[in-house]
């Protein structure tokens, strides 16, 4: 974990689960948090927020599975395949390097069934989880299905993606923005459905665990603490090859209902080079 400011960066998705369980008694925003209603959260506690956080959410991971099955790519197209190696340009596994093998470097090679012409650079999403507080449920859902659905998508049609979260909100009595922000999937790994699902898709990643950060996130997250949660901030980070906005009014429309998402994938599919079945709509 490193503090920067007011931006708190995590090396891991594991390691911002663990500071969230470890400071949810420590700020005025966790314990309030601890408090809020299933139909706000989508859990009944905090407890059970972090138990679906670190085992794995299933409702969740058949939405992303239902909003996958509705994207067709046409072909048979195999991704790149990751292999160790005693040289590679995907990173070094510290485990396989400690017990002395030689082949403990991450390396790429293409299958023969890999469509070249839709290679290219690494993909990088960030996904702010930051919602306006009178959107249900039932659309964030919808939206972390989508943006899965997207991932899934995009690395079955040969594109590596690096996915991130980026959780920006506003200190409305300061001004300032704070910021959270979590690695889910690095572009030379496989997404872990488990961490995707409740990550992207359940309302508890945002209003339970990501809430009960927001004091540790230097002197605007604590000052919004001690109030409220803040807004969620329209800052747009410059790293992102797309940026997933917050979630509010002006485009909650895009995920009211599945065809909505659907149609959303297949723009954002588009914008990348990825086609895909016709008669898709």
């Amino acid at each position: 974990m490193k503090l920067s400011g007011n931006h708190l960066t995590f090396t891991s998705y594991t390691e911002a689960i663990g500071y969230a369980e470890r400071m949810k008694d420590g700020s005025p925003s966790a314990v309030c948090m601890r408090n809020s209603t299933r139909d706000f959260t989508g859990t009944a506690s905090y407890t059970e927020a972090h138990t679906l956080a670190t085992r794995g959410w299933a409702e969740g991971r058949k939405a992303v599975a239902a909003m996958s099955a509705r994207i067709v790519l046409p072909g048979t197209v195999v991704k790149p395949e990751p292999y160790m190696d005693v040289v590679g340009d995907g990173g070094i596994d510290i485990g396989a390097a400690c017990i002395g093998l030689p082949e403990c470097m991450h390396a790429w090679r293409e299958s023969e069934q890999t469509d070249k012409r839709q290679r290219g650079p690494v993909i990088r999403i960030a996904f702010n989880p930051a919602v306006s507080g009178g959107i249900d449920a039932e659309t964030v859902i919808l939206r972390g299905a989508a943006v899965a659905a997207l991932v899934d998508a995009l690395e079955e049609g040969g594109r590596r993606v690096e996915l991130v979260i980026e959780k920006i909100n506003h200190n409305d009595s300061t001004g300032t923005d704070f910021q959270i922000t979590i690695p889910l999937k690095a572009a030379d790994s496989a997404a872990q459905p488990d961490q995707i699902a409740f990550a992207l898709l359940h309302p508890s990643m945002n209003r339970r665990i990501l809430f009960s950060l927001t004091a540790q996130c230097g002197p605007a997250g604590r000052s919004a603490a001690r109030g409220s949660y803040g807004s969620a901030s329209k800052l747009v980070p410059t790293d992102a090859d797309l940026f997933i906005p917050r979630l509010d009014y002006t485009n909650a429309r895009s995920f009211s209902n599945v065809h909505e998402a659907h149609a959303w994938v297949l723009a954002r599919l588009a914008d990348f080079g990825v086609t895909v079945e016709e008669g898709q709509s």
